[in-house]
């Protein structure tokens, strides 16, 4: 796996300007599949080496807020959806989506995040607070554990 880190001051530009860069690593280690997450960027950027085969993946605010009324950052997008093999989409929403706006449910596999309680069992919730590493001591995070386990389940 590979990281690209560029984070100019104006992204819009730096995008872009990214590209060649992109495109001389994509060269260079020549991979069985390119797998770019977050659409409308670097989905976008992934379809402009034209590389293949290309997997994006649409996470949801880029595809459900980013885009907004633009027509120009729509036709951007669903050109890049449309030129990839592949599209994971984290919700029928966000699927649904994708095919009002033209591209081909064939292209799309929806892949939810979550547990399937068919085949898994909830056994336990758990609240946990943990003091944050920040600079500011005060600061703590709190979350909760959902456990699930299949087959024999733990008492």
């Amino acid at each position: 796996m590979y990281h690209i880190l560029w984070w100019p001051p104006v992204k819009q530009v730096g995008y872009p300007a990214a590209l060649p860069r992109i495109r001389r690593l994509v060269k260079r280690i020549s991979p069985d599949v390119l797998h770019s997450h977050y659409a409308i960027s670097y989905g976008v950027l992934g379809a402009l080496t034209g590389f293949r085969p290309h997997v994006i993946g649409a996470w949801g605010s880029d595809i459900l807020i980013t885009p907004g009324a633009s027509k120009l950052r729509w036709a951007v997008l669903v050109r890049a959806l449309r030129r990839a093999d592949l599209i994971t989409s984290l919700s029928g929403q966000i699927t649904r989506v994708l095919i009002e706006r033209g591209v081909p449910g064939e292209k799309i596999e929806t892949i939810p995040f979550g547990v399937d309680t068919q085949l898994f069992v909830l056994v336990g919730i758990r609240t946990v607070t943990q003091t944050s590493t920040s600079f500011v001591p005060e600061d703590s995070i709190t979350f909760t554990m959902w456990l699930f386990c299949s087959g024999r389940c733990p008492k």
